[in-house]
């Protein structure tokens, strides 16, 4: 997982864990990712309702020249369900699916070299882009939200 200071950074982005979840026979890859928030603020609560995860999936194919090129996929917004104490941690969970039979269909489409790229997590408070990570340097121009 890379991480730089980024943004104002009252919130942090502390680790993203990647938790394996049952494929169950109706997905070609399904995966929780567990995101720990830190906070440093002169409040003394982290106001569950102004703080705002935003977490971009990417896959990535091979171009004609052999680039390798992110393509975003999808994107989702969660919130913490509750409020925490300005000096700790809180975790939050999003899961990731992919139907069974997406793989096989972009293969047909973009060729052998598809698959699955990472993702980027970024954090909002009280509208302000805080912090943000992200797990393959190929997606380093999504770190930010002016992508």
């Amino acid at each position: 997982l890379a991480h730089r200071a980024l943004g104002a950074g009252h919130l942090r982005v502390v680790k993203v864990d990647e938790r394996p979840a049952p494929l169950e026979d109706l997905y070609d890859q399904k995966f929780t990712l567990e995101i720990t928030l830190s906070a440093n603020l002169t409040e003394p609560l982290v106001d569950y309702q102004q703080t705002k995860v935003e977490i971009l999936f990417f896959d990535q194919y091979d171009s004609a020249t052999g680039v390798t090129l992110p393509k975003r996929t999808m994107s989702t917004f969660i919130r913490p369900s509750r409020s925490w104490g300005s000096r700790e941690q809180e975790t939050l969970a999003v899961t990731y699916s992919v139907p069974r039979g997406y793989w096989r269909k972009n293969l047909k489409i973009y060729g052998k070299s598809y698959d699955f790229c990472g993702y980027v997590v970024r954090v909002y408070y009280r509208g302000e882009f805080q912090d943000a990570a992200w797990n393959k340097d190929l997606l380093l121009p999504w770190r930010t939200p002016s992508s």
